[in-house]
């Protein structure tokens, strides 16, 4: 089932979430909790990544993307290849999946190679703007 049908019963729920912060306010927390070795970074390899963005989605009810859609968006953020992102570079991951579950291109398709194309493109219209945030409307 394609993801943002799974999950439209809380699009305007997330809308809430995400506008008001309280969605990198969990990040956040879950991103400390997760940093168990506490060195400011989470790692691929060792399931920390894919463990906090799987945690924050199921706190608000979210249907989880599978792996490889995660990898997907993940392996946009991790820009020097280290397998390792840090706390910024985390709470960007988790706003982007949480948008890309919403993604009607994406989940009318079911296709992540698909969202993946989206993400760049809105990656390089940020990084052309001078931001690396994410800012995209539901």
């Amino acid at each position: 089932q394609p993801m943002a049908i799974a999950n439209g019963h809380l699009r305007s729920k997330m809308v809430q979430v995400v506008e008001s912060g309280s969605l990198m306010q969990s990040a956040l927390q879950q991103f400390r909790l997760s940093d168990k070795d506490e060195t400011g970074t989470l790692t691929w390899n060792n399931g920390e990544i894919r463990d906090f963005v799987t945690t924050v989605l199921m706190e608000y009810g979210l249907t989880v993307p599978s792996e490889r859609q995660i990898y997907s968006l993940y392996s946009l953020f991790d820009v020097d290849n280290n397998a390792q992102l840090d706390a910024r570079e985390c709470l960007c991951l988790v706003d982007a999946v949480v948008r890309a579950v919403f993604h009607t291109d994406f989940n009318q398709r079911g296709d992540a190679a698909a969202e993946l194309k989206w993400l760049q493109k809105y990656l390089h219209a940020s990084k052309v703007e001078g931001r690396r945030q994410l800012h995209v409307v539901f």
